[in-house]
């Protein structure tokens, strides 16, 4: 598995540019929004909860999970080995 630490204006610069990509689309495509699905969830955690929630997230993981961080401590880093 691979991670990389982003800092923190990128991140919100990748939120951002997918917000806008995704009204773009619905402005675009209103009939096919009706007949396809996409679900893509996006928290934001911070200190313990967050080493918390990695470490659920990759223990129910059925395929992958992309996280997002702008520093990984130890204990998180140690769950994404």
């Amino acid at each position: 598995m691979r991670f990389k630490a982003l800092p923190s204006d990128e991140l919100m610069n990748l939120f951002s540019r997918r917000l806008r990509e995704n009204i773009e689309f619905l402005k675009r495509e209103p009939p096919s929004v009706e007949s396809s699905r996409r679900e893509e969830i996006v928290r934001i955690y911070t200190g313990d909860v967050a080493v918390n929630a990695l470490k659920e997230s990759i223990e129910s993981a059925g395929r992958e999970i992309i996280v997002a961080s702008t520093h990984l401590d130890d204990r998180a880093a140690m769950y994404l080995k």
